[in-house]
């Protein structure tokens, strides 16, 4: 809890030093109220689907980007997000079982774009970004012993964007995006497991996409499309000190985080300041 707070702490000095900065740097600060459509599916090829998660998630964010036509355009943007969906599984001895996945996790994305003027205002640009995502997903059964999942994500992405004269119109963007890094705590001990060695699914690349319409200088609507690919992990082991599905209790149980896909369907309202 504590190192939580210091993390929230910091993340929002580091807002309040943006928004200090802005007239100087000639940026725009601003905020913004969404909400999504989520899916998660988990998939083994010996078993076929073992997962499907859908439900609604709502998301606030920060952002801060240099208010440039052309040239080098530096941005930040970040996000924390919640919500509740619909879990449609199976447990470890291959029964149906349907509850409820609570999500909790924030996103941190620094990007540097390289913008070209058109004629009338337009501009095009090339894009690249480096974020950071934490998220818990907590399966909730309803009888006690829910399972958590913590991941941590380094991500890139690179895409190309257009964006009609800042006062109005439409701005669209979209590219590949690819997880660096995954690693999964599982909290395993918490199954009855006497071991927690982190699962590290692979990366795979995937696609994202928005479109933004600007009512007024301060007020946007936009829509957005987001995903995420992971293979499946490398198997780690640990000492079951119960019995767990099909691993008795005292054997050496295998464990992985089987191939996943997650895509984001949403919708925002932006301001800026």
């Amino acid at each position: 809890m504590r190192m939580n707070l210091r993390r929230n702490a910091y993340q929002t000095l580091v807002f309040l030093f943006f928004v200090l900065q802005a007239s100087v740097l000639r940026a725009e600060v601003g905020m913004s109220l969404g909400v999504e459509y989520f899916s998660l599916g988990e998939h083994l090829q010996d078993q076929g689907d073992l997962v499907d998660e859908a439900g609604p998630r709502y998301m606030m964010g920060v952002h801060w980007h240099q208010d440039r036509h052309e040239g080098w355009i530096g941005r930040y943007e970040g996000e924390l997000y919640t919500g509740n969906v619909d879990y449609d599984g199976q447990t470890q001895l291959g029964e149906p079982f349907q509850a409820t996945t609570q999500y909790l996790g924030t996103s941190h994305e620094g990007s540097l774009a390289r913008a070209w003027a058109l004629q009338n205002h337009h501009r095009i640009e090339v894009r690249g970004s480096l974020g950071l995502e934490w998220f818990r997903r907590s399966i909730v059964n309803g009888g006690g012993g829910d399972q958590k999942e913590d991941f941590q994500i380094l991500f890139t992405r690179l895409g190309l964007g257009y964006s009609a004269p800042p006062l109005h119109g439409f701005s669209v963007d979209g590219g590949i995006k690819y997880p660096v890094r995954v690693q999964e705590n599982a909290h395993l001990e918490s199954l009855g497991l006497a071991s927690n060695p982190t699962l590290r699914p692979k990366g795979r690349m995937s696609l994202y996409a928005s479109m933004e319409y600007r009512f007024y200088r301060e007020l946007r609507l936009r829509l957005y499309y987001d995903s995420y690919r992971f293979d499946t992990s490398d198997a780690v082991t640990a000492l079951a000190e119960t019995t767990i599905g099909t691993c008795t209790a005292g054997s050496l149980c295998s464990i992985i985080q089987p191939e996943t896909r997650i895509d984001r369907l949403g919708i925002a309202l932006r301001t800026a300041f």
